[in-house]
């Protein structure tokens, strides 16, 4: 009773319907309790993590804050009737989720910074994300050379299709190669798709490389984000490899097949012809990071520290901030070179 009580997941032990249970409970001071719901045999290498996280979690009980920057409509407008995309509703069971637009306010009591599709930040907004990364500070990045459903939101505001997003300064300081010129066609993990009939009126049937399923091989399996998945769908996703040297690491978390090779966006957008892709598609031989973590000790993409510009946005908006009886936002002084390792995130896609 007290194993369900707590949420424990029961496992059926006989053919009668006896549940037994194999999980771990634990609370606080507070009355706050987490849970491990079941102890699975797969999951043994997390057990360490999982109880770390159960025990930080109770020692924290406050909801962590996630600072979100996007140019995607993926968080609830009440004014144009936007629903969030289920991702964040997932999220705020457990964070706190800050939406800041696209001219973040970075303060100190954001945990983890989450950029989606980040299009027209201003160069202090650049500048701000920087300083936040090497400062430490716990950042994931979703740019895409052609977001999907970015272009489905523009087709119901009567946008423009989709161009690409990309944090092309900052990236290129940090020694990230990305570009929103090609995204990455995958023979090996294409999907089947219909592209329409032939002269006869048969369907056609062909891979579409710019669409593609990554099953477990594709995936880091040490890694506790993706250790545990057996399949993601992605769609005209970029690619990273990392600047020669560049003093990161770059992790795959995230790679295609070795039948992998650039395709010009220009292609996927609009009105992609799959069979037509797939006729010049030549593969290269080598598999592509779509995904990955960056670590090391990063170069700021701001070598000479904040420009003039930066420097007078930030006074701009100190003086709102004083007219709206506000504290002016706290200055650390510029970081040239990170002093712990950086700890970031980067996924070249956000239809995933």
């Amino acid at each position: 009773d007290r194993a369900v009580g707590f949420g424990l997941k029961g496992v059926p032990l006989s053919e009668t319907g006896e549940l037994g249970y194999l999980g771990i409970a634990g609370n606080n001071t507070t009355d706050d309790q987490d849970v491990i719901g079941f102890l699975q045999p797969q999951r043994e290498q997390f057990l360490e993590y999982d109880l770390t996280r159960l025990i930080y979690n109770l020692a924290h009980p406050k909801k962590k804050v996630v600072g979100l920057v996007s140019g995607l409509p993926i968080d609830a407008d009440p004014l144009k009737k936007y629903k969030p995309w289920a991702v964040i509703e997932q999220m705020k069971q457990f964070f706190e989720i800050r939406s800041m637009g696209l001219e973040p306010k970075i303060t100190d009591d954001i945990d983890v910074l989450m950029i989606v599709h980040p299009i027209g930040l201003t160069e202090k907004s650049l500048y701000d994300i920087d300083q936040f990364v090497l400062r430490g500070g716990k950042t994931i990045v979703f740019v895409d050379p052609y977001a999907e459903e970015g272009t489905r939101s523009n087709q119901a505001m009567r946008l423009p299709p989709d161009q690409g997003s990309d944090l092309d300064e900052l990236f290129k300081g940090w020694g990230i190669n990305y570009t929103t010129e090609k995204v990455m066609g995958d023979l090996g993990s294409a999907q089947r798709v219909s592209a329409g009939v032939d002269s006869l009126g048969k369907p056609i049937i062909t891979d579409y490389v710019a669409w593609v399923t990554m099953r477990p091989e594709r995936m880091a399996k040490d890694d506790v984000i993706t250790g545990e998945l057996s399949l993601i769908n992605m769609a005209s996703a970029g690619f990273f490899s990392k600047k020669k040297d560049a003093p990161i690491t770059l992790e795959p978390l995230i790679s295609s097949s070795e039948a992998s090779a650039p395709v010009a966006a220009k292609d996927v957008r609009f009105q992609p012809d799959p069979s037509k892709i797939l006729k010049t598609f030549k593969p290269l031989g080598k598999s592509m990071i779509i995904a990955a973590r960056v670590g090391g000790k990063m170069n700021s993409a701001y070598p000479k520290g904040p420009s003039k510009k930066v420097l007078e946005a930030r006074a701009k908006a100190d003086k709102e901030g004083a007219l709206e009886d506000k504290k002016p936002a706290k200055v650390y002084p510029h970081v040239k070179v990170a002093k712990e390792d950086v700890n970031m995130i980067i996924v070249a896609d956000t239809d995933i």
